[in-house]
């Protein structure tokens, strides 16, 4: 994954917009690229982490967020609840 296809994941995670396939395959790349092997075994576990809301992709991306020098820019609305405004 480079830099460009995380801003795009990123943009999608942020607005929660992210389909099943889209974070399965997230994942699935940020395990291959940290050294595990691709098997059947790697693809239930990671179908699981995401069906039962497990902190795994919320590591996932804050491990990219650090590889590739991702910041993000937040407006906090009047409500309380943050709007994504740039990333950079």
């Amino acid at each position: 994954m480079d830099r460009n296809e995380f801003i795009q994941f990123l943009t999608l995670y942020n607005n929660r917009e992210l389909s099943m396939d889209r974070a399965k395959e997230f994942l699935i790349n940020y395990c291959v690229e940290r050294g595990k092997k691709y098997d059947r075994k790697m693809e239930k576990f990671v179908t699981f982490a995401i069906m039962y809301n497990s902190s795994y992709l919320a590591y996932a991306v804050q491990w990219y967020r650090i590889k590739f020098q991702v910041n993000e820019l937040y407006k906090v609305l009047p409500n309380g609840e943050r709007q994504l405004i740039l990333i950079y």
